[in-house]
């Protein structure tokens, strides 16, 4: 969760309320993490199809911010 508060103060010039909520678009920056951090682990097993056979429930950001504060 950390990651994506520090995202969201890096991007917050970029915020547009006239383009949805804070909410949508802390979601939207929580999707983007999960994104970039399963390329990366895709990057590092060396097979492409990876993120393919994931469930959805591993793009959820809301469940990845959960395990992110467990950790």
């Amino acid at each position: 969760m950390s990651r994506t508060f520090a995202r969201m103060v890096e991007h917050l010039h970029r915020f547009d309320s006239g383009r949805g909520s804070v909410r949508a678009w802390s979601i939207g920056i929580a999707r983007n993490a999960v994104i970039d951090q399963l390329r990366t682990q895709v990057g590092r097993s060396g097979d492409p199809e990876a993120v393919e056979r994931l469930p959805d429930a591993a793009l959820d950001p809301a469940g990845v911010l959960e395990a992110d504060e467990r950790d």
